[in-house]
């Protein structure tokens, strides 16, 4: 009997030492843009909500990268009515849907440009706030320039980066230390 639990423990602390490994290679996809100076964000809407939502997700960021490394890290952001690439580096609109049903959100980026397009719904049922919030914090982590987070732990969604979450469950995702630290690497004396 004591031969059985000594080569089980055995067991379960080999599966944990090579899972370690894995948990700890965190990895992000590259991406192509990297914001300069004070970037101005917008958003295109009139709806005081997701106005809010706007404000609140870009301030998650801004505030997570502040108190890991107080540089530059501002960022403005203000409403539109119309589409003005002269008045802005990263454009927030929402839409009732997405081509593609399954996407809850996408960033068309170039090298100092990007477009975030945010659906309102998802399978014709209304995301909530907080989905809205976590799909809203998700791109706009893409338009800094993070892809997405891979820890190599298949559905492992402890980065606000990884590359999907799943609607209705009302959860907000967090910003991580990994993320922070990953921004800190592609900008090192932040916005300049």
């Amino acid at each position: 009997m004591r031969l059985l639990i000594g080569g089980i423990t055995l067991v379960i602390l080999i599966s944990l030492i090579l899972l370690i490994p894995l948990a700890t290679a965190v990895d992000y996809d590259n991406t192509s843009i990297t914001l300069k100076k004070t970037p101005q964000f917008c958003y295109l809407t009139e709806d005081v909500t997701l106005g809010t939502i706007s404000f609140l997700a870009l301030h998650e960021w801004e505030k997570q990268l502040v108190l890991n490394n107080p540089i530059n890290w501002k960022m403005d952001i203000k409403q539109i009515t119309s589409m003005n690439w002269n008045e802005c580096n990263v454009i927030i609109q929402f839409v009732e849907g997405m081509e593609n049903p399954l996407d809850l959100g996408k960033t068309d980026l170039n090298e100092n440009e990007a477009l975030i397009t945010i659906p309102l719904n998802h399978e014709n049922k209304k995301l909530s706030s907080g989905d809205l919030l976590n799909s809203l914090t998700h791109e706009l982590g893409h338009s800094m320039g993070l892809g997405h987070y891979n820890s190599g732990v298949l559905n492992d969604s402890d980065s606000i980066m990884s590359p999907q979450f799943e609607p209705f469950k009302n959860i907000i995702l967090q910003i991580t230390l990994q993320d922070v630290l990953k921004m800190n690497e592609k900008y090192e004396e932040g916005f300049q």
